[in-house]
């Protein structure tokens, strides 16, 4: 004789939870990509150089991404060349996500305090089984860190794992912060190859949100290949 109200706050409680709804009905984390890139779509200048292409506030946002991550990931040449620490600060203490350098055909020096590696090879932390071209096998490598417990997995890459993750269709959610910069062609992409043929949206890809953060734009899509998590963020 209990009445049973179902549905309530269901959008908020699914977005909050898809990363473990990810973990348990796809084996991977849920996969949210950044990428901070100029007006014309450039990360670096051609040395490797890009701090900073965006202002105070967008990386005060990215915080907020790492703060809300259980772990985060990067490349193996983007960790040489920026040398990161990939901790977040907000201020006060707060738990700090734990840090995965994704190796490519060979290690690489530079590596954040605490961080584990994941490569092909005897050397790395975490061993998964290489792809056609050699490179660590990026659904394996998710996997991995799914048996690991990890729900939520923040990437910051390059353009080359970036444009992996995206045509392996391993993406959940991708925050572009686009800076006004004018950099040139000469410069790195924010984005690698793709392989379009046609001019139009990923595969399930939609725009959800398009705001100003301080001098520049943040665009966040999300992706309907993950119909468990995403087909509660259209509300």
């Amino acid at each position: 004789g209990i009445t049973v109200v179902t549905g309530v706050e269901e959008k908020d409680a699914g977005y909050h939870m898809a990363g473990f709804l990810t973990r348990i009905q796809a084996q991977r984390p849920y996969v949210r990509l950044k990428v901070a890139m100029s007006k014309d779509g450039r990360t670096a200048l051609p040395n490797g150089h890009s701090q900073w292409i965006t202002g105070e506030e967008a990386r005060v946002h990215s915080h907020i991404l790492r703060y809300e991550a259980d772990a985060i990931m990067v490349g193996a040449i983007t960790a040489d060349r920026d040398k990161p620490s990939l901790t977040c600060r907000l201020g006060g203490h707060m738990l700090q996500p734990k840090i995965f350098v994704l190796q490519g055909r060979h290690a690489h020096g530079y590596m954040p305090d605490d961080a584990m590696s994941i490569g092909t090879g005897s050397d790395a932390d975490i061993t998964v089984p290489s792809d056609e071209e050699g490179y660590p096998n990026l659904k394996s490598s998710l996997n991995m860190l799914a048996k690991r417990g990890i729900n939520n997995l923040l990437v910051e890459s390059g353009g080359a794992l970036a444009a992996s993750l995206l045509r392996h269709q391993l993406v959940d959610e991708l925050f572009i912060y686009q800076s006004p910069m004018i950099l040139g062609a000469e410069c790195q992409p924010g984005i690698g190859p793709l392989g379009l043929r046609q001019l139009q949206m990923l595969d399930g890809m939609s725009l959800v949100e398009q705001r100003e953060v301080g001098r520049d734009m943040l665009c966040r899509y999300i992706f309907d290949h993950n119909a468990h998590a995403t087909s509660l963020l259209r509300g």
